[in-house]
Protein backbone atom coordinates (compact mmCIF):
# COMPACT_ATOMS: atom_id res chain seq x y z
CA UNK A 1 0.00 0.00 0.00
CA UNK A 2 1.24 3.22 -0.92
CA UNK A 3 2.43 6.02 1.76
CA UNK A 4 -0.56 8.19 0.35
CA UNK A 5 -3.03 5.37 0.32
CA UNK A 6 -2.74 5.10 3.89
CA UNK A 7 -2.95 8.62 4.49
CA UNK A 8 -6.03 8.53 2.89
CA UNK A 9 -7.32 5.79 4.87
CA UNK A 10 -6.85 7.29 8.05
CA UNK A 11 -8.48 10.12 7.21
CA UNK A 12 -11.29 8.39 5.69
CA UNK A 13 -11.45 5.95 8.83
CA UNK A 14 -11.52 9.48 11.05
CA UNK A 15 -14.58 10.95 9.08
CA UNK A 16 -16.50 7.68 9.43
CA UNK A 17 -15.69 7.38 13.20
CA UNK A 18 -16.92 11.33 13.67
CA UNK A 19 -19.89 10.73 11.84
CA UNK A 20 -20.81 7.49 14.06
CA UNK A 21 -19.99 9.48 17.23
CA UNK A 22 -22.69 11.81 15.80
CA UNK A 23 -25.00 8.92 15.34
CA UNK A 24 -24.35 7.53 18.52
CA UNK A 25 -25.33 10.56 20.76
CA UNK A 26 -28.93 10.84 18.34
CA UNK A 27 -31.52 9.51 20.49
CA UNK A 28 -32.57 6.31 19.63
CA UNK A 29 -29.82 5.22 17.45
CA UNK A 30 -27.87 4.01 20.54
CA UNK A 31 -30.91 1.67 21.96
CA UNK A 32 -32.50 1.00 18.85
CA UNK A 33 -29.82 0.06 16.69
CA UNK A 34 -26.62 -0.29 17.85
CA UNK A 35 -26.74 -2.30 20.92
CA UNK A 36 -29.03 -4.46 19.48
CA UNK A 37 -26.75 -5.17 16.56
CA UNK A 38 -23.31 -5.08 18.68
CA UNK A 39 -25.19 -8.12 20.68
CA UNK A 40 -25.86 -10.26 18.05
CA UNK A 41 -22.57 -9.99 16.61
CA UNK A 42 -20.74 -10.88 19.76
CA UNK A 43 -23.12 -13.72 20.66
CA UNK A 44 -23.24 -15.57 17.05
CA UNK A 45 -19.83 -14.02 15.84
CA UNK A 46 -17.05 -13.25 18.36
CA UNK A 47 -14.28 -13.21 15.95
CA UNK A 48 -16.05 -10.93 13.78
CA UNK A 49 -17.18 -8.67 17.04
CA UNK A 50 -13.19 -8.87 17.81
CA UNK A 51 -12.15 -7.37 14.43
CA UNK A 52 -14.73 -4.71 13.78
CA UNK A 53 -15.73 -3.40 17.15
CA UNK A 54 -13.57 -1.42 19.79
CA UNK A 55 -13.59 -0.17 22.92
CA UNK A 56 -13.61 3.73 23.69
CA UNK A 57 -13.57 5.27 27.15
CA UNK A 58 -16.07 2.00 27.81
CA UNK A 59 -17.95 2.63 24.72
CA UNK A 60 -18.03 0.08 21.75
CA UNK A 61 -17.22 1.76 18.73
CA UNK A 62 -16.64 0.41 15.17
CA UNK A 63 -13.67 -0.14 14.11
CA UNK A 64 -12.54 0.58 10.41
CA UNK A 65 -9.20 -1.51 9.41
CA UNK A 66 -8.47 -3.57 6.05
CA UNK A 67 -9.49 -6.47 7.62
CA UNK A 68 -12.71 -5.30 9.33
CA UNK A 69 -14.32 -3.52 6.16
CA UNK A 70 -15.37 -7.16 4.60
CA UNK A 71 -16.63 -8.80 7.85
CA UNK A 72 -18.44 -5.01 8.05
CA UNK A 73 -19.94 -6.19 4.65
CA UNK A 74 -20.77 -9.31 5.19
CA UNK A 75 -22.34 -8.64 8.68
CA UNK A 76 -24.51 -5.54 7.86
CA UNK A 77 -26.18 -7.13 5.21
CA UNK A 78 -26.90 -10.55 7.23
CA UNK A 79 -28.18 -8.12 10.30
CA UNK A 80 -30.64 -6.87 8.20
CA UNK A 81 -31.59 -10.25 6.73
CA UNK A 82 -32.47 -11.39 10.18
CA UNK A 83 -33.82 -8.18 10.99
CA UNK A 84 -36.32 -7.63 8.23
CA UNK A 85 -37.33 -11.48 8.67
CA UNK A 86 -38.50 -10.52 11.96
CA UNK A 87 -40.49 -7.48 10.32
CA UNK A 88 -42.19 -9.29 8.01
CA UNK A 89 -42.69 -12.74 10.11
CA UNK A 90 -46.57 -13.30 10.61
CA UNK A 91 -47.77 -11.69 14.48
CA UNK A 92 -48.60 -14.18 16.64
CA UNK A 93 -51.41 -12.14 18.18
CA UNK A 94 -53.34 -11.77 14.91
Amino acid sequence: MSEVSVVVERLWADVVQEAFAALYRRRGFRDEMWDPFSRWLEQGYAADFAVMIRDVDGVQMPSFTGDSISRWRTRVVSWLAVNQALDTAPSSTG
